[in-house]
């Protein structure tokens, strides 16, 4: 099972998904891997969690239109997830620092904070690595001792 593949799919599904209400255990379920499993290694590899991941893509997304489009700030609001025009004001201000209505009104082009997260895993021969055997290492290890 090669995870960097799987969080690829998922990233993809993801991405795909953006504009709709996302049931995280679905992208789990698509890679064909357990939620459990797959929402623990999704975080150890990308640092992030997939609420995170999901929330930021939408964000970056929704600022990409604010900047260069004309449609109104709620639609673009409800169509990226948030329930009002309050929270996505306070999300997209808590990013860029300014309201959405005040970046198009000073046409301040915001630029992506958070590109779509992909691994390349090209496939590797590994009877090819290369490796050395080194010898006569000398080595010191210290610890406690503890009877159980």
């Amino acid at each position: 099972m090669n995870w960097l593949t799987i969080i690829n799919d998922a990233t993809k599904y993801i991405e795909k998904h953006l504009n709709e209400e996302i049931e995280l255990p679905s992208i789990a379920k698509e890679c064909n891997v357990s939620y459990h499993y797959f929402s623990k290694v999704f975080g150890l590899v990308t640092g992030y969690t997939l609420k995170e991941y999901i929330r930021n893509r939408r964000i970056t997304l929704a600022s990409y239109e604010i900047s260069h489009t004309k449609n109104r700030i709620l639609d673009i609001a409800v169509k990226y997830g948030y329930s009002s025009n309050e929270a996505f004001s306070r999300a997209f201000k808590k990013i860029h620092g300014i309201n959405p209505s005040a970046a198009r009104k000073n046409n301040v082009t915001v630029f992506t904070h958070f590109p779509v997260i992909e691994y390349n895993t090209q496939a590797r021969d590994l009877v090819s690595l290369k490796f050395d055997v080194i010898e006569g290492i000398e080595l010191n290890l210290t610890g406690k001792s503890m009877s159980v």
